[in-house]
């Protein structure tokens, strides 16, 4: 389950938690931070939002244009190697989900790999991803 959700309208990371309290208190579907209605958009709007912010290389918007890509959402074709590429570059600006994403798509591509799922999970166990820390203890890669 994921603990944040990433809001396109201003780029912000919401805690489920504070997503959840803000819908209780009668704002459903709209933003905690600037007010914006997130539930009338169409796909081509979202991505358009979406684009700007990756536009201003923002790693949030990065990350999340890559998990569109990999899993075929809001109309996007699924590619992996575009996903790849996306959250290399959300990596590459200290997106400890890329990172995490990286590592989890390398551990499934195999033993080959073991130097890059350790450098991905080591790195966002570093930026504070939760679950990554929790693999580096309990699945470390042998040297």
């Amino acid at each position: 389950m994921a603990t944040s959700q990433y809001i396109t309208c201003c780029g912000k990371n919401i805690c489920a938690g504070c997503v959840y309290s803000f819908s209780e208190s009668g704002d459903i579907g709209m933003c905690a931070f600037c007010k914006a209605d997130r539930t009338s958009k169409t796909n081509e709007e979202k991505i358009e939002e979406l684009m700007k912010r990756v536009g201003a290389n923002d790693a949030g918007a990065i990350y999340v244009l890559g998990s569109y890509y990999y899993h075929g959402q809001i109309g996007l074709q699924r590619d992996l190697k575009k996903a790849m590429d996306l959250w290399t570059r959300a990596a590459e600006l200290g997106s400890s989900q890329g990172h995490f994403s990286l590592g989890n798509e390398y551990r499934q591509e195999g033993a080959g790999n073991l130097k890059k799922v350790k450098f991905h999970y080591e790195a966002a166990a570093m930026a504070g991803h939760e679950v990554a820390r929790y693999l580096c203890v309990i699945w470390a890669p042998s040297r």
